[in-house]
Order: C-alpha cells, then sequence, then structure tokens
C-alpha cells in the first residue's frame, strides 16, 4: 500500500516518503532513497529491520542526533555519515535519517590491484602509476582527518573502523558511513555499547581479556591496519609461520600473537612473506616509524600506537597540507613565533605638485560646425500629370458585353439540356400510362409543376448568372449603387479643390522661409571671421604656458612613474626581507625543536607507558573489588543446599513409596470387587456401542423422510429443539411462575393480612390457563433464522421474567421483616403500587413468552421434524436409562463389598510410617541446613581478608598514579619554558635590516626635496602669464558661446524647411492619389451601367424563344 511508504520524523515533524525499494542493506537494516520532500534529497532513510528497533536503539539513536560531533551544514561536503532525525510511524521507532554520502567502498584501493572493471579514474591510484603513492598518501590524511573529529571529544569510538565503512569518491573526497554502531562513552563509562566490530581489524588487548570500556587505541588499531593496506596492498599480518605459529591460518589469530611481518621479534617465525610488504621499505620513513608504533610498540601498550591527529600532522608536512591540529605530545612546545615587527619609519609616500594648476589654461575650444548657405533653397519638383484616355474603357465595356453574351450562350445550352432530360422521362411515362392509369397521373404532375418551373425559374436566375461576369460581388441593389457611386465622386471632386488650394498657400510660406533663413547664416559667418583671429593670438600665450606646465608636469611623471615604483620596490623588498628572516629562523627552529621532539617523545612515551600500567593495574583492581564477593559461589552453594535437600526427600519419598507398594497390595475382597465391576463396565460399552448404531439409524431413516433439502440443516434444528436448555421447554415458564406465585400466597397468608387484602393478592398472583398464539402460523416453511429469533424472544422473556420474580421476592422478604419489626397489620399504598407492577410485569412477560413459544412449536418445520425423530428420540432416552442401571448396579456393588477391617488397619500403620519418616526427613534437613550456614560465614571471611588486601593495592596504585602526574606536569612546564636558539637571534636580525632600510629612505627624501623646489619656481612664472591670458580668453569664450549655439538652430531652420517640403510633398501625393481614384471610379461606374442596361433589356419571351429555336436574340442591336 501507498502509505506504507509515509513516515514522520520526530524532530523535524515533517512528513516523509521513501522509495518502494532499498538501495542497500545490512544486518541491521535497509537504506532507502527520500522520495520527498524535495529538500530532504542530501538524506537517506535507514529503516531497521523489526527485531532490531529496541528501545535501548532508540535511545542511542536519539543520543547521537543530540551531540554529533562535529556541526553539519546542508551544503557542506559531509565526511561523516552522522545521524540527523528518527522516523516513526503511528509513534513507533522504525529508523533514522542519515546524510546521504555518495562514492564506492575503499575496499577497492586496499587490494594488491585494482579491479578489472575500474574506471579510468581510478586507474591513477593503481601502484604501476608513479603518482599513485601520493594519491593514496592523500587518501590516508583525508580518512585521519575524518577520524580526528569523531575522537577530538573523547565521547566516541568507532570500534567496526573498516573499508567497507569508508566510501570514497575518484576526486579523493571520502566520508565514513554506518555511524549508528558507534560506541558511546560519557564520563568513562560505557553509554551505549558498539554492537559489532571485525576480526581483521580487532587489536591483539581484545583477546585477552574481558572487554570492558573499549579505548580510542582500538580505533588507532583499525586504522593502521586500513593504512598499511591502502599503502601496500595488503593486510600487515598476511604472511605465513613457522612452528609454533604454523597453524594459525585467520588473520586475528596471528593478530593476537603480534605477528606483524615487519616486526623483528617476530621476523624468525615468519615462512613465506607476500612481494607487497617490500613495498614498506620504498614509504617515507615517518610513516614507516608510525606503522612500528602502531603495530610493535602498540603490542605491549596500546597508546604507544599514533592516533587519528600524529597520522594527520605526519601526512600533512609529507605533502605540505594545512593542518591545525597538533599532536599530544607537541602541546608542551611551542613554535617560533612570528613578530609582528613594524618596518622603518623612514618610509614616506611622495606627493605630486598640484597646487592651483587650474590657472594654467589649456584653452583649445571645439571647432564649430560650418554654415553652407547654398543649402538653404527649395528642393521640390512638381509632378506632371499625364492626361486620361477614354479609348480603353470603352474597349472594356465591349469586353463586358462579350463575355456576358458568351455567359448567356452557356447558360441555354444547360438549360436546354435540362428540358431534354426532362422531355426523355415525360414520354415513357405516357407511354406507360396507356397500359398503367397511375403513370398518367404521375406524368401530369410532373409536367405541370416541374416543365413551368423549369422554363421560368431558369429565365429569372439568368439575369443575376449573366450580372455576376460584370460584377461579381453583387448583382444585386445595382440601382442604390449607382447613386453611391455619384455621391462618392462628387466628394472626391471637392476634396481634389481643397487640396490645390493648401498646395498654393504652402508653397508661398516655403519661399519666404528661405529669404529668411539666407539673410541670418550671412550674419552668423561674419562674426566667427573676427572671433577666429582672437583665437590665434590666444594660441601663442598657451604655448609659451604649456612650455611652464610641461616641466611641472615632468616633476609629477618622475614621481609617478618613477620616485613612487622605486620607493614601493623598496618597501616590497624591505618587507620580503622581513619575511624571509622567519621562514630560515623558523627552519632553523625546526631542527632544533625536532632533536628536543625526540627527546620528549621518549618521554612522553615512558610517562605514558607507566601510567597505562598503573591505570591498567587500577581499572584490574577496581574491577576485581567487586567480583571478589562472588555471587555465584554463593548461588551454587544454595544450589547444592537444595540439591542435598533434594536428595533428601527423594530418598524418604522413595522408602515411602517402597512401604506404599507393600502396604497398598489388593485383598481377596477388593480383588473380588475390582472384577465385579470390571464386568459391569463392559456390558455399559457393549450397550452404548449397540444403541450408538441404532440413533445412527434413526438418524438416517429421519433424514429421508425429510427430504434432500431438508438434510443440510437437521442437525441445527435438532439443535435448537433439543439442545436448548429447559427455558425454552414446553410448559416450563407456567409451572415455574406457578410454584413461585404459590409460595408468594403462603407468604402472605402467615402476614395475617387483612381478608380484603388477601383476596386482591390472590386474584393477582392467580395463574391463568395456557393461551393459544395469537401470532400467525407460517403458511411455508420459513427459515432457521426465524426459528432462532423466536428462541431468542423466549430467553429475553424468560431472562425478564427471572430478574421480576427476583424483585418480587426480595419485596416480600423485605416485608416480612418490617412486619415482624413494626408489628404493622398491614400493607401501605406504595408497597402494595410496587407489589401489583412486578406481578403485572411478570404476567406480562409471561405473555409474550408463550406467544414466541407457541409460534416456535407450532412452525411446521418443528412439527414435522418432532414427529420424524420420536424414534430417534426414543433411542436416547434408551441411552439415558442404560447410564442409569449402571449407576444403580455400581452403587450396589459398593454396597455389598465394604472396606474392610483388614484394610483399614492397613491405612493406619502407613499413617504412622509416614509421620515417622517425615520427622527424619526434618532432622536431616535441619543438618544440611547447618552445614550450608557454616560454609557461608567462612567464606564471607576469606573475602573480607581478600578485599582488606586489594584496596591496600588500590591505594599504593592511585598514590603512584598522582605522583606520575605531577611529574608529568612538571615536565610540561620544563619544556614550555625553554627557549631555543634561534628564538633569541630572530629578533636581532629584524632589527639589523630596518637600519638598512632607513638609510635608503633617506636618500630618496633628498633628492625628491630639491625637484620640488625647482618645480615652485616654474609655478610662480606661470601664474604671471596667466594675468594677461584670461581677459583674452575671457572675450573669445564669450564670442565663442554665442557662436556655437548657431549651428544647432541652423540646423533646426533646415529641418523646418525639410519639414515644409515633406508637407508639400505630401499634399502633391495624395492630389495625384485622389485624381487615380477618380479615374479608378469611372471603370466601375461602366460596369454598373452595362448591368442597369442588361436588366432593363431582358426580355423573358426572348429567353423563352432563344431556348427554343437556339438564337442569342437578347443580344442583338446592343
Amino acid at each position: 500500500m501507498p502509505n506504507k511508504l509515509h513516515f514522520y520524523t520526530k524532530y523535524s515533524k515533517e512528513k516523509i516518503k521513501i522509495s518502494d525499494k532499498a538501495f542497500a542493506s545490512g544486518g541491521e537494516g535497509a537504506i532507502y532513497t527520500i522520495a520527498s520532500p524535495r529538500n530532504y534529497s542530501h538524506l537517506v532513510a535507514k529503516i531497521y529491520y523489526p527485531e532490531k528497533r529496541t528501545k535501548d536503539r532508540e535511545a542511542k539513536m536519539q543520543y547521537l542526533m543530540q551531540h554529533p560531533p562535529i556541526p553539519f551544514q546542508k551544503n557542506q561536503v559531509p565526511s561523516i555519515g552522522w545521524v540527523q532525525d528518527l522516523i516513526y510511524k503511528e509513534k513507533r521507532f522504525l529508523g533514522i535519517l542519515l546524510i546521504k554520502i555518495e562514492g564506492k567502498k575503499l575496499t577497492k584501493l586496499t587490494l594488491s590491484k585494482l579491479p578489472r572493471r575500474a574506471d579510468k579514474a581510478w586507474q591513477r591510484f593503481a601502484f604501476q602509476d608513479p603518482n599513485s603513492l601520493k594519491l593514496r598518501l592523500r587518501t590516508c590524511f583525508n580518512l585521519a582527518v575524518a577520524i580526528y573529529q569523531i575522537h577530538e571529544n573523547g565521547q566516541y569510538v568507532l570500534v567496526d573502523l573498516k573499508p567497507d565503512n569508508v566510501l570514497m569518491q575518484p576526486n579523493g573526497l571520502l566520508a565514513i558511513v554506518d555511524m549508528d554502531s558507534v560506541e558511546v562513552i560519557e564520563h568513562g563509562n560505557v553509554l551505549f555499547a558498539a554492537p559489532v566490530a571485525t576480526p581483521e581489524y580487532t587489536p591483539p588487548e581484545h583477546y585477552i581479556g574481558e572487554r570492558t570500556v573499549i579505548e580510542e587505541t582500538w580505533d588507532r588499531f583499525s586504522l593502521g591496519v586500513i593504512f598499511y593496506q591502502l599503502l601496500l596492498g595488503l593486510h600487515p599480518f598476511a604472511a605465513s609461520a613457522h612452528p609454533p605459529y604454523d597453524n594459525l591460518v585467520s588473520i586475528h589469530d596471528k593478530i593476537q600473537q603480534h605477528l606483524y611481518v615487519h616486526n623483528p621479534a617476530k621476523k624468525e617465525f615468519l615462512n613465506v612473506i607476500p612481494p607487497p610488504h617490500q613495498r614498506h621499505d620504498l614509504l617515507p620513513t615517518e610513516v614507516q616509524q608510525l606503522f612500528t608504533e602502531c603495530f610493535t610498540l602498540g603490542a605491549e601498550n596500546p597508546f604507544s600506537r599514533p592516533s587519528a591527529l600524529d597520522w594527520c600532522s605526519t601526512l600533512a608536512r609529507l605533502l605540505n597540507l594545512p593542518f591545525k591540529g597538533t599532536p599530544v605530545y607537541n602541546l608542551p612546545l611551542k613554535q617560533l613565533a612570528k613578530i609582528e615587527f613594524l618596518p622603518s619609519q623612514f618610509y614616506f609616500k611622495p606627493a605630486l605638485f598640484t597646487k592651483n594648476l587650474d590657472c594654467c589654461p589649456y584653452y583649445l575650444p571645439y571647432p564649430i560646425e560650418p554654415i553652407d548657405l547654398s543649402q538653404i533653397k527649395s528642393s521640390i519638383i512638381i509632378p506632371i500629370k499625364t492626361p486620361y484616355d477614354s479609348a480603353p474603357l470603352e474597349t472594356k465595356q465591349q469586353a463586358f458585353w462579350e463575355a456576358m453574351e458568351l455567359r448567356y450562350q452557356n447558360a441555354l445550352k444547360k438549360h436546354r439540356t435540362s428540358l431534354f432530360f426532362l422531355i426523355s422521362i415525360l414520354i415513357p411515362l405516357f407511354i406507360l400510362s396507356h397500359l398503367f392509369p397511375s403513370f398518367f397521373i404521375l406524368g401530369g404532375i410532373l409536367f405541370f409543376f416541374t416543365l413551368p418551373k423549369l422554363i421560368f425559374g431558369s429565365s429569372k436566375d439568368i439575369v443575376y448568372t449573366i450580372g455576376k461576369v460584370v460584377l461579381p460581388t453583387s448583382v444585386e441593389g445595382i440601382s442604390s449603387k449607382q447613386h453611391d457611386f455619384l455621391a462618392i465622386e462628387k466628394q472626391r471632386q471637392v476634396r481634389l479643390q481643397d487640396l490645390k488650394t493648401q498646395k498654393d498657400a504652402l508653397i508661398e510660406g516655403l519661399n519666404q522661409h528661405i529669404v529668411e533663413k539666407q539673410a541670418n547664416a550671412r550674419q552668423h559667418l561674419e562674426k566667427a571671421t573676427r572671433n577666429k583671429y582672437r583665437l590665434s593670438m590666444i594660441k601663442q600665450r598657451v604655448t609659451t604656458q604649456q612650455v611652464l606646465l610641461d616641466k611641472i608636469l615632468l616633476f609629477n611623471s618622475w614621481v609617478e612613474e618613477t620616485l613612487q615604483l622605486e620607493l614601493t620596490a623598496t618597501k616590497t623588498r624591505e618587507l620580503e626581507a622581513y619575511a624571509d628572516l622567519y621562514p630560515f629562523f623558523s627552519k632553523q627552529f625546526s631542527k632544533q625543536l625536532d632533536a628536543e621532539k625526540v627527546m620528549l617523545k621518549n618521554t612522553f612515551r615512558n610517562f605514558n607507558n607507566k601510567k597505562f600500567k598503573l591505570e591498567r593495574a587500577i581499572a584490574l583492581q577496581e574491577k576485581k573489588l567487586p567480583t571478589i564477593v562472588d555471587k555465584q559461589i554463593k548461588q551454587q552453594l544454595l544450589l547444592q543446599y537444595e540439591v542435598d535437600l533434594e536428595a533428601s526427600r527423594l530418598d524418604f519419598a522413595a522408602q515411602l513409596n517402597a512401604y506404599k507398594k507393600i502396604n497398598q497390595e489388593a485383598l481377596p475382597s477388593e480383588i473380588k470387587f475390582s472384577q465385579s465391576k470390571k464386568v459391569l463396565d463392559q456390558k455399559l460399552q457393549v450397550q452404548l456401542k449397540y444403541n450408538g448404531q441404532k440413533l445412527q439409524i434413526e438418524l438416517r431413516k429421519a433424514k429421508k423422510q425429510l427430504g434432500k433439502n431438508f438434510q443440510i440443516h437437521l442437525k441445527k434444528y435438532i439443535d435448537l429443539l433439543y439442545n436448548s436448555g429447559v427455558a425454552t421447554e414446553r410448559h416450563f415458564a407456567q409451572h415455574h411462575i406457578q410454584a413461585q406465585f404459590k409460595q408468594f400466597l403462603n407468604d402472605f397468608s402467615r402476614l395475617n393480612l387483612a381478608e380484603t387484602l388477601q383476596q386482591e393478592l390472590s386474584s393477582l398472583l392467580a395463574t391463568e390457563r395456557l393461551l393459544k398464539s395469537s401470532l400467525p402460523a407460517p403458511s411455508t416453511p420459513s427459515n432457521l433464522n426465524t426459528l432462532k429469533t423466536q428462541q431468542v424472544g423466549m430467553f429475553t422473556e424468560w431472562t425478564s421474567i427471572e430478574k421480576e420474580l427476583q424483585q418480587l421476592q426480595k419485596k416480600v422478604a423485605q416485608l416480612q421483616a418490617d412486619s415482624l419489626a413494626s408489628d404493622k397489620k398491614g400493607l401501605t399504598a406504595d408497597c402494595l403500587d410496587e407489589i401489583k407492577t412486578s406481578i403485572l410485569a411478570i404476567k406480562s412477560s409471561e405473555h409474550n413468552y408463550h406467544e414466541f413459544q407457541n409460534a416456535f412449536y407450532s412452525h411446521p418445520r418443528i412439527i414435522q421434524i418432532h414427529t420424524k425423530l420420536k424414534s430417534y428420540r426414543a433411542t436416547e432416552q434408551e441411552k439415558n436409562n442404560i447410564e442409569a442401571i449402571y449407576l444403580r448396579q455400581l452403587h450396589q456393588l459398593e454396597a455389598e463389598n465394604p472396606i474392610s477391617e483388614e484394610r483399614n488397619q492397613l491405612n493406619e500403620a502407613l499413617e504412622r510410617y509416614q509421620k515417622d519418616l517425615m520427622a527424619k526427613a526434618a532432622e536431616k534437613a535441619k543438618a544440611i541446613g547447618l552445614t550450608y550456614e557454616q560454609t557461608l560465614v567462612e567464606l564471607d571471611k576469606k573475602w573480607a581478608l581478600e578485599i582488606k588486601d586489594l584496596q591496600k593495592q588500590l591505594k599504593e596504585n592511585t598514590e603512584k598514579l598522582d605522583q606520575l602526574k605531577l611529574d608529568i606536569e612538571s615536565f610540561e612546564y620544563d619544556v614550555a619554558i625553554t627557549v631555543l636558539d634561534a628564538e633569541q637571534a630572530y629578533p636581532k636580525e629584524l632589527e639589523k635590516t630596518r637600519l638598512k632600510f632607513d638609510a635608503i629612505y633617506k636618500n630618496y627624501q633628498a633628492t625628491y626635496d630639491e625637484k620640488l623646489d625647482a618645480t615652485a619656481t616654474h609655478y610662480d612664472r606661470l601664474k604671471k602669464n596667466d594675468f594677461f591670458l584670461g581677459d583674452q580668453i575671457k572675450a573669445h569664450r564669450k564670442q565663442y558661446a554665442k557662436d556655437a549655439k548657431y549651428p544647432s538652430i541652423y540646423r533646426q531652420d533646415m529641418d523646418d524647411l525639410h519639414a515644409m517640403e515633406d508637407q508639400i510633398k505630401a499634399v502633391y501625393t495624395e492630389i495625384a492619389a485622389l485624381e487615380q481614384s477618380i479615374e479608378n471610379t469611372l471603370e466601375d461606374k461602366i460596369k454598373i451601367e452595362t448591368l442597369i442596361q442588361w436588366q432593363e433589356n431582358y426580355s423573358t419571351k426572348i429567353y423563352i424563344k432563344d431556348l427554343l429555336l437556339n438564337k442569342v436574340e437578347q443580344f442583338r442591336d446592343k
């Protein structure tokens, strides 16, 4: 069903729908993509199998979701497939939402050869590729960073870390999946344990002791195995061995025995080492050292294994990658601090000479657009109209008449054909009319109705048919069209006269405009010539000013292009010198620091070894302390105590059974009774068997008599009639009610009631005879459900009767009690009403009961069954009689054989023996209990001594551990305050470099000041010349502004001239179009006149004559 795929998230309260098929599955559940909503497409749903949906798992998933190792954002590339939400349906936990991870399992890179079907993008990881080692080291770094993020807060241990749980893409991006199986640690205790682990990636200490809290060192071992597989292509413990390890086949057995291939202590036991292990010597030395610490030193002390942080730091240095983390043993040491050194204070930024440079104008106005007087004239060409030739119109009119005549001939021909066809039909009809008179009538109808319509109807239509040759659009309303044409022609003539008047006025205005604008243009050209001379004088003075300005700009150019660049380059060299000092001294510092690291690492390792041993001893002692008091031993003692008691009880029970066997042997009289009873039982079985056979025969006879249709439900009818209980038997209710009412009358008589009251109660309690059913008996047999309904009605009414009888009985009993208590002689009115109500209710229910009972037993089907099954019922009664006779004979046999005196004596002896045996059993049980209690006391004393010794050892180890921690803190402080030689030389060299650049900046400052003074002198001369030049420029600029405006005025005048010309041309165009329209109207006029003449001259008589004589008289004399 579709809604089986709909679920709800717990925290986001979102309704989600998953795909119908899982794309991955495992031992705990299946993973599905999310179909909706779309904003959940970056997640997947993991639905657990029903047996995995436990409360503990739900609590763990909720904890993981609320405590992620790193913050997750929607658009970031995930490195950990963490739990994002919980999935529920109908308030039941089903699964979780995880971040969707793309990629392939890392397993393909842990093989000695890539799979054959690997994509090209993966081929660069092949060991044959020279760059594969760098890529694989980069992959190790990415995985180490992801593990470091998980381990950083010390809360999670993966436990089942293996290549199958790492997905990688060809570009190197990878992520860890199956994160719901991690172990959760809080305050040093296991909050949620990891369910599974893979033996090939499990450290050796797992096989030594019991599993308690799993440390991070477990994941360190797994990480080292994965990195070895990535870099060499096989497991670090994959090799065969000599005795005593030759029987070790599985990898985890070799891990347990520390058979690392490159372990010097185990080298002599190795037999065949696969060739890929030889690549180990080609790895960087730092990586080889990390593998040694992981598998050799880590075998003795798990804390010696390199952490994910150690791998990150080492690989980051090898690959020159940025990484902020620092290994634990580097934390006390400091890196060379980079000093934020202030550069030389003599550096300056030279300013340009910009003192009022605007006073030295570079005056060069834009040239004014030239004016052409020859362009101010009219360019209108008056069109010459050709006279209208009327000859073609007469030709067209003749062509219209010829076309109409041709269409007229075609119409006559078509009409003549129709007449011939009609005559060809009428002739046979007239011939047949001599033989058959009815055909004469048919021919007459065709002749008198069809022939006139054919002749005169076609004569009328010919006018319109011929007219459409001249004017196809419409031949109707020709007179109105002729009137319209005359009106339009008159309007066009009036419009033509108006346009000619407008044309003359426009031409006159154009000529006046041309004269006026030519005079304005001549005046402008005279003023422009005078101002041009003034401009030549200004240019001479500007040239002088430009020479001085160039000298000033030359200074600015020197500042911008030379001095500033040299100063910037010097500044850059200064900063580079400071920056180069840091790597130089940092490298020296690193060398000194590496030397310190070796000592530091060994010292920290010794501290860690001691700390690990002490913590391990303390952990074992703390673990052992609560286990000294071994409850299992007490349980075993208790079990032994119970076993001893049970053995004693069984022993006494066996003795009692043996005595009973002798004591209870049958006496001669008992044997005789047993034999007699056996004879009676055999006789009973024979009689019952015969009776059963007889019942089956009677039942088969009844079925045959009742018919096939009735045989199916016979058993149900029998149960309905005979096995429904006494409440449905005939007259049962009446007899029972009569007995109860008699009892009530006796009770009332003992109360000494008044005579009138006694008679009233007697009349109420008087029973009536059985009434016949008022329900109509069915005429045809009804179904079984109807009879069941009637029987249910009887049960319902009888239940009501019983309740009312019980209530009436309670009222009578209460009345008797009140009468005795208060010594009353009569009943109250209320009590009498209640009794009357109860009696009437009983009688009403009794009446209804009898109605249902009479209808049921008077039913034809019931009567038929009752009649046919008389023999069957008699046989059943014989069975009951046989069983009753058997019981009487059995009671008689028991009376004839009473228990003998000898059996009574034996029973008394058995009782005495049993009491003695029970007393002995109690004494033995008491002895066993005392032994059990003494053993418990001795055991408690022993455990108290052991606890005291262990607490003393635990206290000593705890004090040693505290002292070791103080020693570590003291050592870290000593290392932290250590100052290396490179730290002292670095600031001195910085100061020396700054003094060098101070001298360089001072030389630049002196040169700049000298050239700045010379530039100021040039500026003073420039200022004096500017005073005389300003007035001349001002006068020129004033006139220039006026001259510069005229070209726009000239262009506007020319635009107006062209606009007037365009307007005149438009009038000429409209006049020509109107004249052409008038000429075209003449042709339409001819068409209309031709049509009118045709309609006026058309004669139906001539048309019939032309039709019959094959002539064209209509078009003669036209």
